[in-house]
């Protein structure tokens, strides 16, 4: 059930917040910017979608934090199928996630993200019988990447997420802290 999910989500939340000392306090947000590879996994054949992805978080400590995201799919992809081909489309993805991370050295930051996502999917036809229509669906997500630390503001960075079941992606991007 996906309101245990996020129950159990939040209250790991609540529970990691006080992990952090008073030394260090509330990092300031960050925004990020990204160009990602969205693949849909279907029986037969996969479509390949560019997307743009924007994420916002914060570090609560210096090994864990929170961050949001937003895709938005850019171009269509054709999937071939035994009765025809569909056009499918990212229509859109997001989520919140608990990031958990370990700076090595002051060079790059390795993290994996876990939480809950909303994607929505377009998929046309010309194929007689079969209408175009739209879907969404909700399920746990995660992923994990690096940032390499190029200034004491400014990052690139590269990671891998599922955002449900059969939707991936691998993005790169800047890190920009506020």
């Amino acid at each position: 059930d996906t309101g245990i999910a996020m129950k159990k989500i939040c209250l790991a939340l609540m529970m990691l917040a006080p992990l952090g000392t008073t030394a260090y306090a509330l990092e300031a947000p960050y925004l990020g910017f990204d160009a990602a590879l969205a693949t849909l996994n279907t029986k037969t054949d996969d479509a390949q979608m560019p997307a743009i992805r924007v994420r916002l978080g914060s570090e609560i400590t210096r090994y864990v934090g929170v961050e949001t995201q937003l895709v938005r799919g850019v171009v269509e992809d054709e999937v071939k199928q035994t009765v025809g081909s569909f056009d499918v489309g990212l229509d859109g993805s997001a989520g919140i996630y608990l990031r958990l991370q370990l700076p090595v050295g002051d060079a790059f930051t390795l993290y994996g993200l876990a939480g809950y996502a909303q994607s929505w999917l377009k998929v046309g036809s010309t194929v007689p019988g079969f209408s175009s229509f739209k879907t969404h669906d909700k399920d746990f997500s995660g992923g994990g990447g690096i940032d390499v630390h190029l200034t004491k503001n400014t990052g690139l960075t590269l990671d891998y997420m599922e955002y449900i079941e059969g939707l991936s992606s691998v993005a790169l991007g800047v890190r920009v802290k506020m």
